[in-house]
């Protein structure tokens, strides 16, 4: 229980860090967005090799600044080849713009996602596992009777088994960096001078992309593959010379046959599977190897031990277990990667995903019309600016909220709010499309009102309002009110109750989506009220409603980023 909850406590520190990641790689100009290569950048990655064995230990030791930069390069990579889907066949080209994710797509969420099933996995032991262990256990009683039932040496051998494990996390780890490693561009893994490095590791790349390694892959060509530097290494896997190399193991508890991205795993499509079962194993293994030296070993010590020997004892028996808690963070965020991208992408994540960012600029678009709304209500006649209020840090469209801030992400965010209103795509909106909209969403004005309202939306009286002038708006009026969230969730739910039952149902919902011209299903929305719909009425409630507005404002856009690199 101990081992979950703080698996449970690291992955949520993983996951805010990886949505942090993709905040900053979506942030700024699409070149602004795209790989910066520097020699700092690979400095960065190859500073893994830096890394000596001890700091398994005292983490807080390494180069935090230097492997966050590390982990933030190795992201964006893996997010640009997972956006781009390549074939896995030569040319290996990226999928056509119409079949692939936009990019856009919120990667950092997906990984995620992806996380949460791992850990699901891991812990949800498997019967495979409990045999893998079982043989383990006999071993263990094999060797106990060699040894004569000794319990003092049975205590010391324990403290071995266990230093033993830790060196398979660190070398377990070690491969799945590896194979992270291998759908990474490989410029961002050499130097471009350091040819006699890539010469060493042609037969196998090393656990940080450095140097050479006992890992069998295939890898063909000269100090960029046969590919070029663009492309990631498994490009370069001769796929017909690890078939024929395949031992006879694999051939038979395997079979078929892999492609590229699976050579590259042990035991190829086999892999993943393997490697939840060694984790699983691993999870077990130390809440046995703790209850047995608390339980049995450590009394016995303590009884036949004067203290000096007592205190060698309890360090030895102790560091394993140190060791492998603080290994487990980066071991569990690694498998998660590698078993989530390429051929092992998972569709159903990835609709989730989308869904939920549709489902976020929806509620979105909603809480910036009811601004407009609420203005509209609020504003003197022929005063173009709204009256003064104290805002407040519950409502994530106040200033105080947001940090004062319009970063570049948010604008595009915005812009796509704007680009749902326009429904003519014509780049501006005009007057009578404002009302058409208002009236469809149920927000109804009356002719003085609602010429307020877009008199602070259209600056220079045109008769429309342009992206721009709907973006200054946006940013101008940010803290025009003191509302709370909550009062904005029961205005929009009045809004949206065409029969004033108290209750949104799916049609009623669906209608007000539509509106914005968003593309949702009926199946996407029966989603989305099956999430929400806690008592199961098959309705929406006003406290419902409200968990939807907090659960998908996407309230990252309201921090600041310092994303200089």
């Amino acid at each position: 229980v101990i081992q979950v909850l703080i698996l449970i406590q690291e992955a949520s520190e993983t996951e805010k860090q990886w949505e942090d990641m993709d905040i900053m790689s979506r942030m700024g100009t699409a070149s602004q967005r795209s790989l910066s290569i520097t020699k700092s950048s690979r400095d960065a990655i190859l500073e893994y090799k830096k890394e000596s064995f001890w700091m398994v230990f005292c983490p807080q030791f390494r180069n935090q600044k230097a492997e966050l930069k590390r982990m933030h390069l190795i992201f964006k990579a893996l997010r640009e080849e997972f956006i781009l889907e390549r074939s896995l066949d030569p040319s290996f080209a990226p999928a056509p713009h119409n079949q692939r994710v936009e990019t856009d797509f919120n990667f950092g969420r997906y990984l995620s996602l992806a996380q949460a099933h791992t850990l699901t996995r891991i812990v949800e032991v498997e019967e495979r596992t409990w045999f893998l262990f079982a043989l383990s256990t006999c071993a263990f009683f094999g060797m106990c009777l060699a040894v004569g039932r000794d319990i003092e040496i049975i205590a010391w051998l324990w403290v071995g088994i266990g230093w033993a494990v830790l060196l398979f996390n660190l070398a377990f780890e070690k491969h799945l960096v590896h194979l992270r490693n291998q759908f990474i561009p490989k410029k961002l893994l050499y130097k471009a001078t350091d040819t006699r490095r890539f010469n060493s590791s042609i037969k196998g790349q090393g656990g940080d992309g450095s140097g050479p390694s006992t890992e069998n892959t295939y890898l063909v060509g000269s100090f960029y593959g046969t590919h070029g530097e663009d492309l990631p290494s498994w490009c370069d896997v001769d796929l017909d010379e690890y078939r024929r190399k395949r031992n006879i193991f694999t051939k038979c508890l395997v079979g078929g046959k892999p492609n590229r991205q699976q050579s590259l795993f042990f035991m190829d499509s086999f892999g993943p599977s393997l490697y939840f079962i060694l984790l699983q194993a691993n999870l077990v293994f130390v809440g046995v190897y703790a209850g047995l030296h608390l339980l049995t070993f450590m009394p016995f010590i303590f009884e036949i031990y004067f203290w000096p020997l007592r205190v060698l004892f309890v360090v030895l028996a102790a560091l394993p277990i140190i060791g492998i808690s603080y290994n487990k963070k980066r071991l569990v965020a690694a498998l998660s990667q590698v078993v989530s991208i390429g051929a092992y992408r998972k569709p159903q994540i990835v609709s989730d995903v989308l869904l939920e960012t549709k489902t976020g600029r929806v509620v979105r678009t909603f809480l910036i019309i009811h601004k407009m709304w609420h203005t509209a209500h609020n504003t003197l006649a022929g005063d173009a600016k709204p009256a003064v209020a104290t805002p407040t840090m519950n409502d994530p469209l106040s200033a105080e909220s947001r940090g004062d801030s319009f970063s570049a992400l948010e604008q595009e965010e915005v812009s796509k709010s704007f680009d749902a209103l326009d429904a003519d795509h014509s780049g501006a909106i005009s007057h009578q499309e404002f009302r058409d909209l208002l009236t469809r969403l149920g927000a109804d004005l009356t002719d003085d009102a609602f010429m307020r309202m877009v008199s602070t939306l259209d600056a220079d009286g045109d008769g429309e309002v342009t992206k721009q002038e709907f973006l200054d708006w946006y940013k101008a009026h940010s803290a025009a009110d003191s509302m709370s969230l909550h009062e904005r969730a029961k205005d929009l739910f009045e809004m949206f109750d065409d029969d004033h039952s108290g209750e949104l149902t799916i049609g009623e919902l669906k209608s007000k989506i539509d509106a914005l011209g968003m593309g949702f299903t009926v199946d996407e929305i029966g989603a989305i009220v099956n999430e929400l719909d806690k008592d199961r009425s098959g309705t929406v409630s006003e406290e419902e409603f409200l968990q939807l507005l907090e659960k998908y404002y996407p309230k990252e856009l309201s921090e600041n980023y310092d994303h200089d690199e």
